[in-house]
């Protein structure tokens, strides 16, 4: 069915490419380790739910309430943005290590003889760190799924009329139309920015570890992103909450700047995943209701970057290997 919907995708995404078999079996677990793992994870995930659970009720004083989909909301927003980000520095740190691995192993001169040897190396590495990060990919995709729910059930409130509302409300007022079309762009795009962005994140750390032999410069470099990636999403989301609990004066240029930074740099959207909340922005803030669009736009150039990542840790690697 995929290859009748997209046609024959590449060799080295294909699950009988030898060397994408070669680092998924390299990889694979004991039945004991994956049950550990799985465990551990189970508990961490719960840990995370229940401080939701916990900022949801406030300390459990209140049981949920209706409309039920802001209480999920409550409940999600903050585990998943947390798994996010350990995501993306996993995906950095995994990226890096690939190629330094295989120079430990003396194996990486092996794998590069053949013929396009360092261009299906390095998309098969490339490939490889999903699969080693789909729990974290799995978790964080079925989040955003329930909050893609709740949005839809958000949608039938009001005999189906609050969009209608919201999009007459916005600043500038969009037709109910024109407001379908900007809510299903902004519903692409946040299924799809975990995967995209995460694309660049594994592609760059590629490129660090193809462009530079040194191990303590590819760490420094990874230290040096990490901070910084941490310290931006941490700021933003700082302006966020506070422009929207009405803590921080911002005029509407800087209050636009922080918000779709925000939704497309650091959570990818979530905090404006609950529409109401939304439409609050849209109607408050000039052009937010623009912001899914934005997003989308995002998607698209995060593609290209992993693409151009992608092609210059090829060179990289033939240049300098």
């Amino acid at each position: 069915m995929i290859r009748q919907l997209f046609g024959d995708i590449p060799e080295w995404m294909r699950s009988d490419n030898p060397l994408l078999r070669y680092e998924l079996k390299r990889r694979l677990d004991t039945s004991e380790s994956r049950l550990g793992r799985i465990t551990g994870w189970v508990m961490v995930l719960s840990v995370l739910i229940l401080g939701g659970v916990l900022y949801a009720t406030n300390g459990l004083q209140r049981g949920f309430q209706m409309p039920i989909s802001l209480d999920i909301w409550n409940v999600v927003i903050f585990p998943l943005i947390l798994v996010q980000l350990v995501m993306r520095i996993a995906g950095l740190s995994l990226g890096i290590g690939a190629i330094n691995d295989e120079r430990q192993r003396q194996t990486w001169d092996n794998l590069r003889a053949t013929e396009q040897g360092a261009e299906l190396s390095l998309r098969t590495r490339w490939v490889s760190v999903f699969h080693r990060l789909r729990g974290l990919l799995f978790t964080v995709m079925t989040a955003r799924i329930i909050l893609i729910g709740a949005i839809l059930y958000d949608l039938t409130s009001m005999q189906g009329q609050l969009l209608d509302l919201l999009a007459a409300r916005a600043v500038p007022a969009v037709s109910a139309e024109v407001g379908i079309i900007i809510l299903a762009g902004f519903m692409t795009a946040f299924i799809m920015m975990p995967l995209t962005a995460m694309g660049v994140d594994i592609a760059l750390g590629l490129f660090i570890s193809t462009s530079f032999k040194s191990r303590s410069i590819s760490m420094i470099l990874q230290i040096l992103i990490v901070a910084f990636r941490v310290a931006t999403t941490a700021l933003l989301f700082w302006g966020v909450w506070q422009f929207t609990n009405g803590s921080l004066e911002l005029n509407n240029p800087q209050a636009l700047g922080v918000l779709s930074g925000f939704s497309i740099l650091g959570d990818w959207g979530v905090v404006m995943s609950h529409l109401s909340a939304a439409g609050e922005l849209w109607a408050t803030v000039p052009h937010t209701i623009f912001i899914g669009l934005m997003m989308l736009a995002a998607v698209i150039t995060q593609i290209a970057i992993t693409s151009g990542l992608l092609a210059a840790s090829v060179k990289a690697a033939e240049i300098r290997e």
